[in-house]
């Protein structure tokens, strides 16, 4: 039998350019994906 994983989306507001705020924009969201419980966390493919 398999077993349950919980997977949390983001999909956040980037600015080109804005490295550190989308950083923190991205920890925020890896912050919130934990404390809700979610194993894993996606997000969108350019968000770094």
């Amino acid at each position: 039998m398999g077993r349950k994983v919980t997977v949390a989306v983001a999909t956040l507001n980037q600015w080109a350019l804005d490295f550190e705020g989308n950083l923190a924009r991205i920890m925020q969201s890896i912050m919130e994906a934990r404390e809700l419980g979610a194993m894993y966390r996606t997000g969108p493919e350019l968000e770094v």
